[in-house]
């Protein structure tokens, strides 16, 4: 009997030690990882990226959100404001993170790009399908007109030629409808925007790229501002969005926003 009494004993202990063993762990897990804490995040709308229908926000990086702050046990708060006023408000730490970040070096001194990047866009040039054989080259380029948008930065060597003739619209959905006049002969866009543009639209069956491609690709990132609280959780925000990325993420946004597999 006092046998059968001490190893209960024993085993009283041994349980009593694993669970301040399993509490001391939770207590350190929430600490490196602020569970349930409010993430603001900045909204500027950019489709399919960032969407706002009615009141409701959705989009390739709502998509990604959503499964980061699920692994991490964090609840999202958007705030809606314009680009330039959204880097203002990552620099003043206003914001805790924003979406569709490419690589900047004066971004960088107050922002922190999280790794690896979710997403990348090449720029391309759209045409006509009757039209594909104008532009194979990129000096082809000098007998065509070239629809773009103001104030848009594509690569170097188009930006500062001004011997092409290029026809400047406020707005890239303008584009579509001018090359379909034959008002233009060809349109610059960033595909990972533009595709999804010409998906949706009436010509998707009667427009394509142009078989020249500019070597030009654009990384996007998650960004930190240097300011946040999260800003010191860099690791796990990065073993997060690489886990995420490794599950098929691009492809299921393929499939999703742009209906096509990669």
């Amino acid at each position: 009997m006092g046998i059968k009494k001490s190893a209960l004993i024993l085993l009283l202990w041994l349980c009593s030690i694993a669970s301040s063993a399993s509490s001391d762990n939770l207590a350190i897990a929430t600490q490196n990882n602020p569970i349930g804490k409010v993430l603001r995040v900045a909204f500027s709308a950019w489709e399919p990226f960032r969407i706002a229908t009615q009141g409701e926000f959705k989009g390739i990086d709502i998509d990604l959100l959503n499964q980061l702050a699920q692994m991490q046990g964090l609840k999202i708060q958007y705030i809606q404001c314009p680009w330039a006023r959204c880097l203002l408000m990552m620099q003043t730490g206003e914001l805790d993170l924003m979406t569709g970040i490419a690589w900047r070096e004066e971004r960088a001194q107050y922002i922190h790009y999280l790794s690896p990047p979710y997403y990348h866009c090449n720029t391309r040039f759209y045409i006509r399908n009757e039209d594909k054989a104008k532009l194979q080259q990129s000096s082809d380029l000098y007998n065509l007109r070239i629809g773009m948008v103001r104030g848009s930065a594509y690569y170097f060597e188009f930006d500062n030629d001004t011997k092409l003739n290029k026809h400047i619209v406020t707005q890239e959905n303008t584009l579509l409808f001018l090359l379909s006049a034959k008002r233009i002969d060809t349109y610059i866009g960033t595909d990972c925007q533009a595709d999804y543009e010409l998906s949706l639209s009436r010509w998707h069956n009667q427009f394509t790229k142009a078989a020249f491609e500019p070597e030009n690709s654009t990384l996007l990132y998650l960004g930190i501002s240097k300011k946040s609280p999260f800003y010191k959780q860099e690791q796990l925000f990065n073993q997060s969005i690489e886990q995420i990325i490794n599950n098929g993420f691009f492809s299921k946004v393929q499939q999703q926003y742009y209906q096509t597999s990669p």
